[in-house]
């Protein structure tokens, strides 16, 4: 599953601006599979995975490699990515030994290598040259999977309609475990082969996982022919030399797949008039038209009532106030109740609060002051005058790598700002969710900062001018940088019908 679902996230990542797809094959066997990968109509990439038996530090083991490459347009911009993982696992039992993951984009890198022991895994995180370290444990009695073919669905034991297998897996970019759970659904669904153009019957399983949901169509050894993920992802299994024809500067190939599952097949054409078609904004064709009443000017939307349909939960009303916080009702950075709140002026993954530039910078933006509502005030200015927009990077970066390189999308300002107010002892925690933009809600992040007992927590969108965040900011996932990447779940599929909005 581990495939598939690592890019899923690396996609979803392109919103802001990883996984598992229960593909199974015994231990041990030489694998090299193609895979292209689609969006709506259109094909935005590949995907080329192989196994085989290798040595590692003279013990026999299975080597697992992948790549995948897109190449979306989001807001109007390019945006490439390129993910690589080599995994080994051990022999007897599939489990992982040794990890190395890197995703390149927009011209910088973020790689992370693992070392798996009994009851930890070392991983260390490099971006942008500051590296960071986290110690991950693995609870008592739990087996990893590494990845595809070594996942523990051995194909010695055939997979019954009904059956509902579970795995746990490292997640490189999250730098967690996550457990994914699959059903089989059908034993024997006919799909068209898009790499051999003949019928195969396959086993379909519906892939349930922190990320969202996937339906895999697989052969009976195992092997994906269509892997369906959200928001009209499809990943699809092609012979090399059409999985490769990915980068047409025309932008001639198109996805054309039908509806009914017993025949599902897709191909690629060229566009009917032979001329040049635009390519679809993923953010766009992502993002929310609500339903209900009328947003007339967002940004200076004071108070928003409005109703979540989020995939797999019930409906909720959330109800939004955007107030000024004068600094007189904030606290200050010696108040005693901010112990309560020490994981949030502490380090995590991407942040880099405790590295030499991250803390020289905060200490000179916050000065002498105390209050927590004016530090995090110059913090927002300094971040904001400072970045410069680019839509161009889809990956995750670290606040190092983003203060060298003050350049990137909403998911940069928010990292960026988080990592400076920890270091300047203001709680923080980075917000991902939606805001409303000329009538529709798109993906978005922000941060949140505690700025004392009466205020509270207050929300800080370092890509806007101004300490005001309006109502329209709607969080779905608040925490460390890791839990916005959670939003790969509701992508293309959350519904918003607006009651109440108002100035």
């Amino acid at each position: 599953m581990k495939n598939a679902r690592i890019a899923l996230v690396a996609l979803a990542l392109l919103i802001l601006s990883s996984s598992n797809a229960c593909v199974c094959a015994a231990p041990l066997t030489s694998q090299d599979v193609w895979l292209g990968v689609y969006f709506g109509q259109t094909k935005v990439g590949h995907s080329h995975f192989s196994s085989a038996p290798d040595t590692r530090n003279g013990r026999s083991v299975q080597r697992i490699d992948s790549e995948t490459v897109t190449a979306l347009t989001v807001f109007g911009a390019s945006v490439q990515q390129k993910v690589v993982s080599h995994t080994w696992a051990a022999s007897a039992n599939g489990e992982p030994i040794y990890e190395t993951f890197a995703m390149s984009s927009g011209g910088t890198d973020t790689t992370v290598t693992a070392s798996f022991h009994p009851d930890h895994i070392d991983a260390t995180l490099t971006s942008g040259g500051s590296t960071s370290t986290r110690n991950v444990l693995i609870p008592s009695g739990v087996k990893l999977t590494a990845d595809d073919l070594s996942n523990g669905l051995s194909t010695e034991k055939a997979l019954k309609v009904g059956q509902v297998l579970s795995e746990v897996s490292f997640n490189p970019v999250t730098l967690a475990l996550e457990t994914d759970t699959a059903k089989v659904v059908s034993g024997n669904t006919p799909v068209t082969d898009a790499s051999t153009g003949g019928i195969v019957h396959t086993t379909c399983l519906e892939v349930s996982g922190p990320e969202g949901d996937l339906t895999v169509y697989q052969t009976q050894d195992g092997i994906p022919v269509r892997i369906e993920m959200p928001a009209g992802l499809v990943m699809q299994r092609e012979t090399k030399q059409d999985a490769l024809a990915d980068n047409d500067p025309e932008q001639k190939f198109v996805s054309v797949a039908k509806a009914n599952p017993q025949t599902l097949h897709t191909t690629t054409q060229a566009s009917s008039s032979g001329q040049y078609v635009p390519p679809p904004d993923f953010a766009v064709l992502t993002s929310v038209d609500p339903a209900g009443v009328a947003i007339d000017d967002p940004r200076s939307c004071q108070w928003l009532k409005a109703k979540l349909f989020l995939s797999g939960e019930a409906p909720r009303v959330v109800a939004i106030h955007a107030v000024s916080v004068p600094p007189l009702v904030s606290g200050s950075i010696k108040d005693d109740g901010l112990f309560a709140l020490r994981a949030f002026v502490s380090d995590a993954p991407y942040l880099a609060v405790s590295s030499a530039v991250i803390r020289s910078r905060a200490k000179e933006i916050a000065g002498t002051e105390t209050s927590l509502y004016e530090i995090a005030r110059r913090i927002h200015d300094w971040v904001h005058n400072t970045m410069v927009p680019n839509g161009t990077m889809g990956l995750p970066r670290s606040a190092a790598d983003v203060y060298n390189n003050p350049q990137g999308v909403c998911r940069d300002y928010a990292v960026l700002y988080t990592a400076l107010a920890r270091a300047a002892g203001v709680p923080t925690r980075v917000c991902a969710g939606i805001v409303s933009y000329k009538g529709r809600f798109y993906y978005h992040a922000w941060a949140e900062s505690y700025i004392g007992e009466t205020a509270g927590w207050m929300p800080v969108d370092a890509t806007e001018d101004g300490m005001f965040v309006d109502a329209t900011h709607i969080p779905l996932a608040k925490g460390d940088p890791t839990t916005m990447y959670g939003l790969t779940r509701v992508v293309g599929t959350m519904k918003v019908q607006v009651i109440q909005a108002g100035s």
